[in-house]
């Protein structure tokens, strides 16, 4: 299998900044400070064994809005086109951050969900110098593999710490809340050729501001940060996906 990337990942070259000046004699009036615009764009030639090559290209604005020394509000849109050439657009992500304090940060709204690294940290082009995402991922995989893991996101809440340990070492910690999973068909009933029922059912894990059940999924990440780029972490997700919770 071969994949050619033509990245041009424009990271940072959109970066703008406007400055807005609140009234400095009334400190209750809301101080917007600062809104900047980022984003990448990339273009990629795929050749593999298992589909026909393509050429393929998409923009992803990035838009950051600091509300307060406290508030700052993030978005993430992305454009790019589908099969049959219609141009598709998906939110990425849209939350708020609150900065309690030196330690702690309160999220709420749609967010990454922190499933190990790649998902909030790493998957975006201008950051991953590979020519792809791992193929067990459903996210801009290569194809090759059948995906496994989404590049998780959903709406909901979420705590992030973190906690000095010694001298250099640092504790992250990520916890969060959001709508959860749902069941996209219901397999109930529905047998193979072998009159055998399929193992697992169909799982939809997109974000989406309603629920199919009262129940919320839960999960988060813990992991130390001992020596320069090394981390060890863990990883957990709950959350029942049927209509009865």
């Amino acid at each position: 299998m071969r994949r050619l990337p033509l990245k041009s990942a424009i990271a940072a070259a959109l970066m703008m900044s406007v400055t807005s000046f609140a009234h400095a004699e009334d400190d209750s009036v809301l101080d917007i400070g600062r809104i900047a615009i980022g984003g990448y764009g990339d273009v990629q030639y795929v050749n593999t064994d298992t589909a026909n090559d393509t050429f393929k290209a998409r923009f992803v604005p990035i838009f950051l809005f600091q509300l307060s020394e406290k508030i700052h509000v993030e978005s993430e849109l992305e454009f790019s086109y589908s099969e049959t050439g219609e141009t598709t657009t998906e939110l990425e992500y849209a939350d708020l951050h609150y900065f309690l304090n030196d330690n702690t940060t309160i999220t709420a709204g749609k967010f990454l969900l922190p499933f190990a690294q790649l998902g909030p940290n790493l998957h975006p082009s201008w950051i991953n110098k590979l020519a792809t995402v791992p193929g067990i991922y459903g996210h801009d995989g290569n194809g090759s593999l059948t995906p496994l893991i989404p590049i998780l996101s959903d709406v909901g809440f979420s705590v992030q710490n973190t906690f000095k340990v010694g001298g250099s070492a640092r504790l992250f910690t990520d916890f969060y809340i959001v709508n959860g999973p749902k069941l996209e068909s219901d397999l109930t009933g529905i047998t193979d050729a072998g009159g055998e029922e399929p193992p697992f059912p169909e799982v939809v894990f997109e974000a989406n501001n309603g629920d199919n059940n009262d129940n919320k999924a839960f999960g988060g990440r813990v992991a130390l940060a001992f020596l320069p780029q090394w981390e060890v972490g863990y990883s957990f997700y709950n959350g029942a996906y049927d209509t009865t919770g």
